[in-house]
């Protein structure tokens, strides 16, 4: 199982108040942050989920509500591994949390 969000952050800003305390923000760029949530995987498709996340920057496809099918490039901070249980001595890894970050 699959599903992810894809949300945009505001990076690089800085928010001050003027006299009248109205918000002034000086926003440099919106980036996305992209939470996929994946169900157990078996070790093969571990494996491949590692190698395809091992550079510091992949591409990533996906479906912005807004702009519709988006590729842009992403980092992946950690790459969690937690072991469930084994089956016939293969690992069985539990759901996953993947947070990317846009390049």
């Amino acid at each position: 199982m699959l599903s992810y969000s894809a949300d945009r952050i505001t990076r690089n800003t800085n928010v001050e108040y003027n006299a009248n305390g109205d918000l002034l923000i000086d926003m440099v760029s919106r980036k996305y942050r992209l939470t996929v949530y994946l169900g157990q995987l078996d070790g093969l498709e571990m494996e491949r989920l590692l190698r395809e996340t091992e550079n510091v920057f992949f591409t990533v496809a996906f479906y912005s509500p807004v702009y519709g099918e988006i590729e842009r490039q992403f980092h992946l901070e950690e790459q969690p591994a937690a072991i469930e249980y084994t089956a016939e001595g293969k690992p069985v890894y539990g759901e996953l949390k993947l947070v990317l970050e846009e390049k």
